[in-house]
């Protein structure tokens, strides 16, 4: 890695790089002193912190940039504090009487207790009737890490916060153009190129003449098309019953309701494939289907797996889960890319994330958010996108699958939540996921999968992020391909970097960048 002080990457679950006095921690993946996988800025420090996917919080006092993409915490504020809630949560409980943030995948506070439960990323619960306070991911008392899409600024801080999820701000006096992706963003008027927002949300601004697709919970097909053609990516919904058209679902997903006879392509983490339906099943990624009738347990990769019928327990599932089969009467937490819940159950179904779908005659709440797209009208071909995905453009006639890390003929590599196929646009723009912000002025393509943060002005390359990312430094003119949660690499430097998994960051003098993708600690 030329160039760098000391580039360290980890994939997978990682370690710690330590770094003089003051020592950096990076964790990638669930890591960290605690449950979950968090971070916090250490106070009296002047950096600039990336939290990307899953974050932290930056204590009082400091005086750099935040960048929080996913979905996030809350704004604390004296005993009376605001919460906000973004992207896809949880739900207290009745009788509780403490504050409950949920945020990105979430889990649930039951009945009864008097304490403040953070959950984040992937969560638990903390069980009736304990009276003290229950913090995953670090033991502190005011500082609230919640890993997931989170985190929260504390008051006195003067600095750009930047929400990706369901946030974020844009600064007085800024012209460039601010996308949030997660639920939101806002495409700024007059430009002509392809916005692509994954995450539930966006508007675009009034002036503007191109194509909108949200991806999110969401999504819309262009006016005066025929589509039939419905492509969701991220978390979704569901097919409406008696439709023949075919359904790509990508990343976390739901269920395709009884009767349909078309082709469900699921990827990413997905849910199940219901009895009696006649189509072609594709998963990929961290999937599969418990069959009708089987009363085993199915485990699928990733953090899923399947609750056997009758079991009368309480399910808590985070990542990529799968389904809990009909009959069961507890409640089901499903964080991150989930499945459904068969008919019948008279519980609460907290779904954070991607999601799928209650099917019908159940009685409970059903929260879904999520994130998805659209295919363009007048393709052609069958596009699959899994995870955060972006869109093939118009004309072509071939087949693209993306599932996890994929590729074409031509340039696409995207791992985890991708990007598009270039195709005479000025720029396309893909967010997918949570976001940063390109900021006004750059030339290229920016996509950003997953949580990211943010590509400053001037620079002229591609930036491939895939997954929880960080941010590439201005000045450099190489490929960045990171793929999961990732690092940065600093600037200045001149050669591909690849990162696979959950990984560190590249140094960068004493103050330094700390870039924490996914869920990460410090």
């Amino acid at each position: 890695m030329a160039g760098s002080q000391h580039e360290e990457l980890w994939a997978g679950a990682h370690g710690v790089n330590k770094e003089g006095p003051q020592r950096e921690e990076l964790w990638a993946g669930a890591h960290a002193r605690g449950a979950g996988a968090h971070g916090v800025n250490k106070e009296g420090s002047q950096h600039e912190e990336l939290w990307a996917g899953a974050h932290g919080v930056n204590t009082a006092g400091s005086q750099h940039k935040e960048l929080w993409a996913g979905a996030h915490g809350v704004i604390k504020e004296g005993s009376q504090h605001k919460e906000l809630w973004a992207g896809a949560h949880g739900v207290n409980k009745e009788g509780s009487q403490h504050e409950e943030l949920w945020a990105g995948a979430h889990g649930v506070n039951k009945a009864e207790s008097q304490h403040v439960e953070l959950w984040a990323g992937a969560h638990g619960v903390n069980t009736a009737g304990s009276q003290n306070e229950e913090l995953w991911g670090l033991e502190l008392m005011h500082e609230e890490l919640w890993a997931g899409a989170h985190g929260v600024n504390k008051e006195v801080s003067q600095q750009e916060e930047l929400w990706a999820g369901a946030h974020g701000v844009n600064k007085a006096g800024s012209q460039h153009e601010e996308l949030w992706a997660g639920a939101h963003g806002v495409n700024t008027a007059g430009s002509q190129h392809e916005e692509l927002w994954a995450g539930a949300h966006g508007v675009n601004k009034e002036g503007s003449q191109h194509e909108e697709l949200w991806a999110g919970a969401h999504g819309v097909n262009t006016a005066g098309s025929q589509h039939h053609e419905e492509l969701w990516a991220g978390a979704h919904g569901v097919n409406t019953a008696g439709s023949q058209h075919e359904e790509l679902w990508a990343g976390a997903h739901g269920v395709n309701t009884a009767g349909s006879q078309h082709e469900e392509v699921w990827a990413g983490a997905h849910g199940v494939n219901k009895e009696e339906f006649q189509h072609e099943e594709l998963w990929a990624g961290a999937h599969g289907v418990n069959t009708a009738g089987s009363q085993h347990e199915e485990v699928w990769a990733g953090a899923h797996g399947v609750n056997k019928e009758e079991f009368q327990y309480e399910e808590l599932w985070a990542g990529a889960h799968g389904v809990n089969t009909a009959g069961s009467q507890h409640e089901e937490l499903w964080a991150g890319a989930h499945g459904v819940n068969t008919a019948g159950s008279q519980h609460e179904e907290v779904w954070a994330g991607a999601h799928g779908v209650n099917k019908e005659g159940s009685q409970h709440e059903e929260l879904w958010a999520g994130a998805h797209g659209v295919n363009k009208e007048g393709s052609q071909h069958e596009e699959l996108w899994a995870g955060a995905h972006g869109v093939n453009t118009a004309g072509s006639q071939h087949k693209e699958l993306w599932a996890g890390a994929h590729g074409s003929q031509h340039e696409e590599l995207w791992a985890g939540a991708h990007g598009v196929n270039k195709e005479v646009s000025q720029q396309e723009e893909l967010w997918a996921g949570a976001h940063g912000v390109n900021k006004a002025g750059s030339q290229h393509e920016e996509l950003w999968a997953g949580a990211h943060g943010v590509n400053t002005a001037g620079s002229q390359h591609e930036e491939l992020w895939a997954g929880a990312h960080g941010g590439n430094k201005e000045g450099s003119q190489h490929e960045e391909l990171w793929a999961g949660a990732h690092g940065v690499s600093t600037a200045g430097s001149q050669h591909v970097e690849l990162w696979a998994g959950a990984h560190g960051v590249n140094k960068e003098g004493s103050q330094h960048e700390e870039l924490w993708a996914g869920a990460h600690g410090v």
